[in-house]
């Protein structure tokens, strides 16, 4: 099994590069707004029910995924409070079944997330789209611009490549077709 994880700040490009990295490879995408968006809507975004079920919830398919040798594209925000609760977790599991945990950071500099952010296509694809929601959501979780480094791992600034040319990196680096 194969786990590519695709992380960085909202408004970097992970859903983007994603849906190409699945067109390239034929890898099935399970992005994270699959289970927030849903989530949301009946328990509110504060809501420490949404947090419980998500964290859960994303846990299990990956749990599934790594049991069915299913190999997954996903993507997220990687912050201190859902590290250990759930990357940390999603990443031992499929290590330790002998699986394939492919990392890739995408970063961008902060002006150009901001501009980003107030895109048509975030709103329609209901995510964090003012400037003021991304301001409050980077103050929270300032640590969404890190990089975790564990086994290989690449990082891309998408503020310099087009999203297929980042897939087409990913694929070339990890050798995934």
């Amino acid at each position: 099994m194969k786990l590519i994880l695709l992380y960085g700040p909202p408004a970097v490009g992970k859903l983007t590069i994603a849906t190409e990295l699945s067109r390239l490879t034929g890898i099935s995408l399970f992005h994270n707004h699959m289970i927030i968006n849903p989530l949301r809507d009946i328990f509110g975004m504060e809501s420490p029910i949404r947090a419980k079920l998500e964290y859960e919830f994303r846990f299990r398919i990956v749990e599934e995924a790594v049991q069915a040798n299913k190999d997954l594209i996903m993507t997220g925000v990687i912050a201190m409070n859902n590290y250990k609760q759930l990357y940390k977790m999603m990443m031992d599991e499929v290590e330790k079944n002998n699986g394939k945990l492919f990392l890739v950071q995408l970063t961008a500099p902060v002006q150009v997330l901001k501009e980003r952010v107030e895109g048509e296509e975030r709103k329609t694809r209901d995510k964090i789209h003012t400037i003021e929601a991304w301001e409050s959501f980077a103050s929270m979780y300032p640590e969404m611009y890190d990089r975790y480094a564990q086994n290989e791992h690449l990082t891309i600034d998408t503020s310099t490549t087009m999203p297929i040319e980042a897939a087409e990196e990913i694929v070339a680096y990890y050798h995934l077709v």
